[in-house]
């Protein structure tokens, strides 16, 4: 089996984000096994590249990802068909990403998880749906909330060009990246969102 590399992603130098690290790797296409086991291994590979051999991924009651041989650190987790991406945080960071590439249930839904402002700002049919997709997935995840209604909970303001700032409720979260990667192979959107990140 041919393994590949993670790529880190460069989040700039904003010092808040020295504590948040976020990683991609590509997700083995063909039938010889299921689709999740495959995400399952491209969480994995891109956790032993990480921290070695030592560290499992476990999950929370709510289903929430947790690192149980490093509690000190927030670990959040998304999967598109082709790529796999995983954000770590320090601390009591809150975090969230998701990773997406275009399909056409996101234009049949959008309606349901936009409000009319915010789709005033990311038209369908472009890569703005796939953002306002992405980074409302990502507050979720971050939000740790469930339940949350994306339209009515989630609020998401223009972060076509990040540093923005986006909403659950009254909570501020940080849009940490929220752009298009394009990698051999793979063309997908990703968002990540913080907040209480550690200020070095």
């Amino acid at each position: 089996m041919m393994t590949t590399v993670p790529t880190e992603l460069d989040l700039g130098t904003d010092a808040r984000l020295r504590g948040l690290r976020v990683w991609i790797a590509p997700i083995a296409q063909g039938r010889a096994t299921g689709r999740r086991c495959r995400e399952r291994r491209a969480v994995a590979s891109v956790l032993r590249h990480i921290f070695g051999g030592d560290t499992t991924l476990a999950h929370t009651t709510e289903g929430a990802p947790t690192l149980p041989q490093h509690p000190q650190l927030q670990i959040s987790i998304s999967h598109c068909r082709s790529l796999c991406a995983v954000a770590i945080a320090d601390g009591s960071a809150q975090i969230g990403i998701d990773i997406e590439e275009a399909r056409p249930q996101l234009e049949r839904v959008a309606p349901r998880v936009l409000s009319a402002a915010e789709m005033d700002i990311y038209a369908p049919g472009s890569d703005g749906l796939l953002q306002a997709w992405t980074l409302k997935e990502a507050l979720y995840k971050a939000a740790l909330t469930p339940g949350l209604d994306f339209r009515a909970d989630i609020h998401i303001c223009d972060a076509r060009n990040t540093p923005a700032v986006a909403y659950v409720g009254e909570r501020p979260y940080d849009v940490v990246y929220s752009r298009r990667i394009a990698l051999p192979g793979a063309n997908a959107f990703i968002s990540v969102v913080a907040q209480h990140l550690r200020i070095d």
